[in-house]
C-alpha cells in the first residue's frame, strides 16, 4: 500500500544522516592526526553534498583546514562564497535552484 513509500523515505533520510555523520567524524579525525589536506577534501565533499543544510557546521572548519594545509586559494575562495553559514528557518532561499547554485560554487573551489 501507500504506507511503504513513507518508510522508504525515512530509511533514505536516516542513511543519509549516517553517511554525513561518518564523513564529518572522518574529517575531524583526519584533522586530529595531522592529515589536514584530507580533512579539507572530506569537508569539501560534505559541503558539496548538501551546501544549504550543513547541519554539522562543516563550513566553519574548512577555513582552518585550508590554512594549515597551505591551500590559500581555497581559503580565498571560501571567503567569497555566497553560501549561508547558518540557516534560519523561514528566511533565505531553500529550494532546488539555491542548492544547485551553491553546489556549483563549492565544486569550483580550487583544489
Amino acid at each position: 500500500g501507500g504506507g511503504g513509500e513513507g518508510g522508504g523515505a525515512q530509511v533514505r533520510t536516516q542513511t543519509q544522516g549516517t553517511l554525513f555523520h561518518a564523513l564529518y567524524h572522518h574529517m575531524r579525525c583526519c584533522g586530529m592526526v595531522g592529515c589536514e589536506g584530507t580533512a579539507l577534501e572530506v569537508g569539501r565533499l560534505l559541503l558539496f553534498l548538501d551546501p544549504l543544510q550543513d547541519v554539522s557546521g562543516v563550513l566553519l572548519h574548512l577555513d582552518y583546514y585550508a590554512l594549515v594545509s597551505n591551500k590559500y586559494r581555497v581559503l580565498l575562495a571560501l571567503a567569497s562564497l555566497e553560501v549561508p553559514i547558518a540557516r534560519v528557518s523561514g528566511r533565505g532561499q531553500a529550494g532546488g535552484e539555491a542548492g544547485e547554485g551553491a553546489r556549483g560554487v563549492i565544486a569550483d573551489l580550487p583544489g
